[in-house]
């Protein structure tokens, strides 16, 4: 008798795992081979697996997701990965930025991009008021409107907002230049 319950306790554990093993196979054979994890995250070029991973979250993750903003944020990351001068532009980024060609607002004339939550001046437009004032590629944009724009949070949005205005309206602007730790101002 003792011996008996010697071996059921050795072969309990061997036997609940091989009938946990069937199990799983039995399910992915009678599920036609679609394990919906594997399948999709695997095979296919980079393409079909971030469609396929990005499909994946939205129909099974816990809370709700935005995919479009999940495509948004997996191309901002690929692209910050490669260089220091690849940058994407999202659609409302873009409507934003030709909105001073179609409406009756100015800017500073600069080109600037966001990196590393600094403003660079990429460079000043030609005949605009930045470079009639000396503003140059590289100098970092500090504060615009006294509003302070370098620092965690700031958007594109944010800085064409305090950037842009009426036509003939002025913005006072601090500028880093440099390694000078003494702020440019210009207005």
């Amino acid at each position: 008798m003792e011996n008996n319950k010697k071996t059921y306790a050795l072969l309990y554990p061997i036997f609940l795992a091989v009938t946990l093993i069937g199990g799983i196979y039995a399910g992915i054979k009678i599920g036609n081979n679609q394990n919906p994890f594997a399948s999709r995250a695997s095979g296919g070029d980079g393409k079909d697996k971030i469609s396929n991973i990005i499909d994946l979250i939205g129909e099974t993750y816990v809370d709700s997701v935005k995919k479009e903003e999940l495509v948004e944020d997996a191309i901002t990351a690929i692209l910050k990965d490669l260089d220091p001068h690849s940058y994407y532009i999202s659609a409302a980024e873009m409507a934003s930025f030709t909105e001073p060609l179609e409406g009756n607002f100015d800017g500073i004339g600069v080109e600037f991009l966001i990196q590393e939550d600094t403003v660079f001046v990429v460079s000043s437009i030609e005949g605009g008021p930045s470079q009639k004032l000396g503003i140059q590629a590289g100098d970092k944009i500090i504060t615009a409107g006294g509003n302070l724009i370098a620092g965690v949070g700031v958007t594109n949005d944010r800085v064409m907002s305090l950037l842009r205005g009426e036509s003939g309206s002025t913005v006072g602007v601090e500028i880093k230049r440099g390694e000078n730790n003494k702020l440019l101002k210009f207005k």
